[in-house]
């Protein structure tokens, strides 16, 4: 599976947060869980000025050394003045991305991508991961859970 690279401008999100760890694949279990909350509750259709109406991000970033991260279920968006106050904003700097496309059942599909990427890809790349959000892009092509495909785009820097 190789990546397609790209240079994305920076741009804003507005979304509700999650604070996980890695440690024991306890994000593995977590982020799912979540997902299924902010879906449940209709979250995603209370986000202000949403710039595309039919994606959702998935956004990891604020990494700690401690394996702890901000996992953003949001959109992105044409303005954050009307954040609503249960809800955060944030912006995504502007960089280099591997992108990848995770096919098949959610979210096993995106866990085996995630793990593929980081055990196998970037050692064995000219990349490095850059100290920025890494993001999961879901629209209409992930309707169908059994057979979903997501884009995964992970911040790079060249070795």
């Amino acid at each position: 599976m190789e990546p397609t690279i790209i240079s994305k401008e920076s741009f804003h999100i507005i979304g509700v947060e999650l604070k996980t760890t890695t440690h024991d694949g306890k994000n593995f279990v977590e982020i799912p869980q979540f997902w299924e909350k902010v879906l449940e509750e209709g979250q995603i259709e209370k986000i202000p000025d949403k710039k595309f109406q039919d994606t959702v991000l998935g956004i990891c970033m604020d990494f700690e050394h401690s394996s702890r991260f901000s996992y953003i279920i949001g959109s992105e968006v044409t303005s954050t003045e009307n954040t609503p106050e249960d809800m955060v904003c944030r912006t995504i700097p502007a960089g280099k991305f591997a992108v990848f496309t995770a096919r098949g059942k959610m979210p096993d599909s995106i866990q085996e991508t995630f793990k593929y990427i980081y055990q196998e890809w970037l050692p064995n790349s000219e990349y490095q991961r850059a100290n920025s959000a890494d993001f999961e892009l879901y629209d209409e092509r992930c309707h169908d859970p059994e057979n979903a495909q997501v884009d995964i785009y992970i911040p790079i820097v060249s070795t």
